[in-house]
């Protein structure tokens, strides 16, 4: 209590309560690509604007629904019988403009509050684009607008593999860079029209740091999505008899489905040629549900679980089938970027069969739990304890700042999040004059943290170094 002049009774409020880590939120992925309105309260007030949302229904009153397809069909009469023929009328828009799609497969597989850039709609074509500010466009441009969000964590691009080839791996590797500079972040990425091969060669960023900022997975998935139509877009091309000839009376040629003739004085048809479409499968790039995983398990197990052996949902089975060999060998390759397999098992579904980065050839980075959970104590501890920038540079503040983490750390041990049967051999916090600081860094105002963490092995540690800038008196 500060000395006082006066006689009298004086007031000191003490705070018994020792400071603690606040732990930011883990599986906060944004969505970059084309939907079919970004519309808040004005017509585009959306548009290349990252806006947080917790449900598919709050993205479709946003943004809209997914792009209706169109159906051509051809009917076949025989002895009164009528048996319809249905094809797309055009390249499926679920191969193009997935935003919606996968929107879908994040939530079926578990996900919660996302960030969704919308970068145009599907009048649009899809373009990598640019990033400069107010004039970023494409799906580069939606990239650079995520570098002031703080809160992502995961960065997902459903529409990027519409792209030429070139571009593709031009924004991905930007993805890539940005994950590595902010460190806060992953890109979870698909593998361009399932040629792994070139994938590896193509995926190369500046340097090898950011590759442990990126996981991959393949193959694409055939999920049990119902396809978006409208009747009036589904018209009869041809209505023959078993000769091939245009029937004689009554052709329906022309007709769409939702027109009086099949809809009304034919619902048996109708409901035929309705089912034929929905039999319509929307092939999808694995990401979406992926970031859905990373989610359900940060939420039931923690960051620090692999997002492996997990059974995915709403999905039929992979467009290609991976045996063990060939999934080995996508997990472990001579140039180290590792691709995670998706395979399915009888009886068990279609399940993630790996839990790495690119950087497979990197001890310490290689597994994407480890990654993780680093950004996430990272980014806890350097905002929780930044008022440590506004003390004092002395042993006080060390002691108080060291007790903090290894208070945070230990809890995290408890958890199941760090190796070794006592808090020793999991973690080390270091702080102070010989430890991690000179003299001359107390001089300029410079305070280092060091933290060792043991996630794979016991006393192995990875380490963490925290800067401060500290006032200087």
């Amino acid at each position: 209590m500060p000395y006082n002049k006066m006689p009298g009774i004086y007031l000191e409020e003490v705070s018994a309560a020792p400071r603690s880590i606040s732990e930011v939120e883990t599986a906060i992925p944004a969505f970059i690509g084309y939907t079919e309105k970004a519309q808040e309260r004005d017509e585009n007030d959306l548009f290349m604007r990252p806006l947080r949302i917790a449900s598919l229904a709050e993205y479709e009153g946003l943004y809209g629904g997914p792009m209706p397809e169109a159906f051509d069909v051809s009917l076949l009469e025989v002895g009164g019988t009528i048996t319809p023929t249905v094809r797309p009328a055009r390249r499926l828009a679920a191969n193009k403009y997935r935003m919606h799609y996968a929107m879908q497969m994040y939530f079926a597989n578990g996900g919660g509050p996302c960030y969704i850039v919308s970068v145009g709609g599907y009048d649009d074509a899809i373009t990598r684009g640019r990033g400069s500010g107010r004039r970023s466009v494409g799906l580069l441009g939606g990239l650079i607008m995520l570098e002031a969000v703080d809160a992502v964590t995961m960065i997902v691009f459903p529409d990027a593999t519409a792209l030429p080839e070139g571009d593709y791996y031009k924004l991905i590797n930007r993805a890539l860079t940005q994950c590595a500079t902010l460190k806060d972040r992953m890109a979870i990425l698909d593998v361009f029209a399932g040629d792994t091969a070139a994938f590896r060669d193509k995926i190369s960023p500046l340097d090898a740091d950011p590759l442990k900022y990126g996981a991959a997975y393949h193959p694409w998935l055939e999920t049990s999505l119902q396809v978006a139509f409208a009747e009036q877009d589904v018209v009869v091309r041809a209505h023959s008899d078993e000769h091939g000839a245009e029937v004689a009376s009554g052709s329906l040629r022309g007709a769409c489905l939702s027109d009086a003739p099949i809809k009304k004085q034919n619902p048996a048809l109708y409901q035929h040629i309705r089912d034929e479409v929905l039999k319509t499968v929307i092939t999808l790039p694995p990401s979406s549900a992926i970031a859905g995983v990373y989610a359900a398990v940060d939420k039931s197990r923690g960051v620090w679980k692999a997002p492996a052996n997990i059974e995915l949902q709403s999905v039929r089975r992979p467009s290609i089938a991976i045996s063990s060999a060939e999934g080995a060998a996508l997990n472990v390759d001579v140039s180290g970027k590792s691709i995670n397999a998706i395979r399915a098992f009888p009886g068990r579904g279609t399940r993630i069969w790996g839990a790495r980065t690119l950087a497979g050839n990197d001890n310490e980075w290689r597994y994407i739990p480890v990654r993780r959970f680093f950004n996430m104590v990272q980014e806890s501890v350097s905002k929780s304890t930044a008022w440590a920038s506004f003390e004092p540079n002395n042993a006080a503040t060390w002691d108080k700042l060291s007790s903090t983490i290894e208070t945070y750390l230990t809890l995290k041990w408890r958890d199941g999040a760090l190796q070794g049967s006592k808090p020793e051999q999991a973690f080390f916090v270091r702080v102070g004059l010989g430890k991690t600081m000179t003299q001359q860094d107390i001089q300029q105002g410079r305070m280092h943290v060091m933290i060792g963490l043991a996630m794979l092995r016991p006393a192995e540690y990875i380490i963490l170094r925290l800067a401060y800038k500290m006032q200087v008196p």
